[in-house]
């Protein structure tokens, strides 16, 4: 039988190499964007240092503020992002803009 702990990883692990990263957003506004369009996590460009990334569901959920959700972002941790110029942070910024998509919010898959 597969231990709690293992299935959590595995589950992390097949997220991960599906492309998909995670975001915070607020939940209110991230919402009423997914009622008018698929919204998107905007990447670095020359005024911006781009959106806020975690690796893992679990990371996001742990650094998650009262009143914001994880959502996915649709990209590639080895290659959309880089580490954060923000200092001692876990997160890292994304280079390009991707797609967003919503997830439960205990399991952390996609809807």
């Amino acid at each position: 039988m597969i231990s709690d702990k293992l299935r959590e990883l595995l589950l992390e692990e097949n997220i991960h190499q599906d492309n998909l990263i995670y975001c915070h957003g607020d939940t209110e506004n991230y919402e009423q964007y997914f009622k008018e369009r698929i919204p998107r996590k905007m990447g670095r460009n020359e005024n911006y240092q781009g959106g806020s990334v975690y690796k893992t569901f679990k990371l996001a959920k742990k650094e998650c503020p009262k009143g914001y959700s994880i959502y996915g972002v649709k990209a590639n941790w080895d290659k959309d992002t880089i580490k954060s110029i923000d200092v001692g942070v876990n997160y890292h910024d994304l280079l390009r803009g991707a797609d967003l998509v919503r997830l439960n919010q205990k399991t952390g898959k996609p809807l």
